[in-house]
């Protein structure tokens, strides 16, 4: 698939403990399983399916990857570039960003001691029900990168017709996109 989307096989690492992050991802198909490794034991942190935000942390906070993640089913996963996250936070209020830093910091340091005890972490609710706007964004987002790169934008003339002299006066220009799966998208959609 084109430049957003990835796909991995049952089995493929989609990243590894202590890895420099370059992207987070929204899973869209499959299962993944996220694990450190203790006294050469697996200690697997959680599974996270649709609809989940995979490997965000480590991209908000600029920190090597906490911990590896391995696709358990065939995946088709949202790239999220590291620089759409920094332009929104940057653009955050300086309180919001520091208090997500120093949760990040605690997150972390506790993620840390759980590690370092081999304690399992409860598996948390799927971000898709409460954030699912948000997430649908960033595909969005991600699908325009895409229509830019595989010129799938279009401009069209639309002509401007004067009533009182039942003419036309001029023309506007538009943007249209022919979405390959959805066919036209309203440039009220993705235009912001």
């Amino acid at each position: 698939m084109a430049g957003s989307k990835h796909q991995y096989a049952a089995g493929t690492h989609i990243f590894r403990e202590g890895d420099e992050p370059d992207a987070a991802y929204v899973i869209d198909a499959g299962r993944v399983e996220v694990y450190t490794v203790h006294g050469g034991q697996k200690l697997v942190l959680n599974y996270l399916g649709p609809g989940d935000l995979l490997g965000e942390m480590a991209v908000i906070d600029r920190e090597p990857r906490s911990a590896s993640a391995c696709a358990v089913s065939d995946c088709t996963m949202t790239e999220i570039r590291e620089d759409q996250i920094q332009e929104r936070l940057q653009q955050a209020d300086s309180v919001v960003r520091l208090l997500l830093q120093a949760l990040l910091r605690r997150y972390r340091t506790g993620l840390k001691a759980v590690r370092d005890r081999g304690i399992p972490l409860p598996e948390p609710a799927s971000d898709e029900g409460d954030h699912g706007h948000v997430i649908d964004k960033f595909r969005l987002e991600a699908e325009l990168m895409d229509a830019i790169e595989n010129a799938q934008l279009t401009m069209v003339f639309q002509p401007i017709y004067d009533l009182q002299q039942s003419r036309i006066s001029g023309f506007e220009a538009l943007t249209r996109w022919n979405h390959p799966q959805r066919g036209y998208i309203s440039p009220a959609e993705f235009i912001a």
